[in-house]
């Protein structure tokens, strides 16, 4: 039994964004960034924060492989990792649309909506450090200390979901957004 004093279920929540997602802007973003003004051509700040909803962690799986053997067939573990599935985040628009503002600019980069080209310089073949980030999703208790950590490394936005708005609707205007990433680790974060 474990000694940590917990006063409320984790699963009585009292307010809807129990996951906060955090990344610093790649390199390719940062050489357009502004602290003190809002530009077309600028994002601002060096990292975005959104709150976000729904399940967003993805399946870890280490398939079995099937290996005959004496008239039978037992399995064994493949050792390896299948690539992820693109994940996608339903997060909430921020009062000035920042953190929807830098995923559009950071997305527009592989392919500028008024040139058709890619930003400069070009990526190479494999990995495109200059493109892509880590990104962080904290979990949250009830009393929205984070307790958890999960880090997707390599990542980079494949599309951008739009924006329902409507005066008729009291609620946060929200979007989507889904990034493609090459590994993913979980982390307990110290209790306090």
């Amino acid at each position: 039994m474990s000694n940590l004093s917990i006063y409320q279920s984790a699963f009585n929540k009292q307010r809807n964004d129990k996951f906060i997602l955090v990344f610093d802007l790649p390199k390719i973003l940062k050489t357009q960034k502004s602290t003190f003004t809002r530009a077309n051509n600028k994002v601002i700040p060096d990292a975005v924060q959104c709150s976000i909803y729904g399940t967003v962690i993805p399946t870890l799986a280490i398939p079995d492989v099937k290996v005959p053997y004496g008239g039978q067939v037992p399995k064994v573990s493949s050792y390896t990792r299948p690539s992820f599935e693109n994940m996608t985040i339903n997060f909430t628009i921020d009062n000035l649309f920042n953190n929807y503002w830098n995923i559009y600019r950071w997305l527009n980069s592989f392919n500028d909506a008024k040139k058709g080209l890619y930003n400069s310089p070009i990526p190479s073949k494999g990995f495109m450090p200059d493109y892509q980030t880590t990104i962080t999703v904290y979990g949250r208790d009830e009393y929205n200390k984070n307790i958890m950590k999960f880090n997707f490394y390599h990542c980079f936005p494949v599309s951008l979901g739009g924006i329902s708005y409507s005066d008729r609707n009291a609620g946060e205007m929200e979007s989507s957004f889904q990034y493609a990433y090459h590994q993913y680790e979980a982390e307990l974060l110290p209790g306090e």
